[in-house]
């Protein structure tokens, strides 16, 4: 890792629950915004996460169901037209559009695992799907980790970089060794990997040039710090602002 570029920071806001909040959430003063919601748009399929482009004009989801990454021209919010969505093969997780609008990243999970299955092989990898937000079509794809949640990229030094949350949630065998639907953590019959973290130097003309590097968490957490599972960390959300990307645990 360009140890100039990135540097990691791990919140553990779902491990230390109320303790967290104390820590982190302090509500801080300034000026009160009031949203209120201007329409509704009904899709088909399952509408998870959004993201705009650096006008407002258009907002892409992910779209599980569908597996494609849904479009939507909201230029007028009271007359949105949604376009043909982009095909991604696998369950998109996540995705986040490039501070310049020009390029869309999205986290494809290309082999989960079902109910009742064989289990997978953890060494098969998923995809970041690069997406040309002018064309809107699918530049090329990069190879990730087995089970990627969130995505986040920015721009450093005139680079597209992206940091991405592979999860690896907990996928437990039964007696027979096949898939069941629990996923709780530490249960010894958990098939699945440690989860990390990529980043993602992006070559947006070559994907399959790009370079990717792993960082891990356990050296990082430790239960004398309220972490729990430190050896199974499971990365949720990323975000970044600057050079430091944050992840939620």
């Amino acid at each position: 890792m360009k140890k100039q570029f990135l540097k990691l920071l791990a919140l553990s806001v779902a491990l230390l629950g109320l303790s967290a909040f104390s820590a982190y959430g302090k509500k801080l003063p300034g000026p009160t915004i009031n949203f209120k919601p201007l329409n509704s748009i009904n899709v088909e399929g399952v509408a998870e996460i959004v993201d705009a482009t650096p006008d407002g004009n258009t907002i892409l989801y992910t779209n599980s169901e569908k597996k494609e990454i849904g479009i939507i021209d909201i230029t007028d919010p009271q007359l949105p037209n949604i376009q043909s969505g982009i095909p991604v093969v696998g369950e998109p997780t996540s995705l986040s559009i490039t501070p310049d609008g020009r390029y869309a990243l999205a986290t494809v999970w290309l082999n989960k695992p079902e109910e009742g299955q064989d289990p997978p092989d953890l060494n098969s990898h998923s995809a970041l799907v690069v997406i040309d937000m002018q064309s809107k079509s699918k530049i090329g794809s990069i190879d990730i980790g087995f089970h990627p949640d969130s995505v986040k990229v920015t721009e450093i030094n005139g680079r597209t970089v992206s940091v991405i949350a592979i999860e690896n949630e907990p996928i437990i065998l039964d007696e027979e060794g096949k898939v069941t639907d629990d996923d709780e953590p530490g249960n010894p019959n958990d098939f699945s990997d440690p989860g990390f973290i990529q980043v993602v130097y992006v070559d947006t003309q070559n994907p399959a040039d790009s370079e990717v590097i792993d960082i891990s968490l356990e050296s990082v957490l430790r239960p004398e710090d309220g972490f729990l599972f430190v050896d199974d960390p499971q990365p949720e959300f990323v975000d970044i602002h600057g050079s430091t990307a944050a992840v939620s645990l």
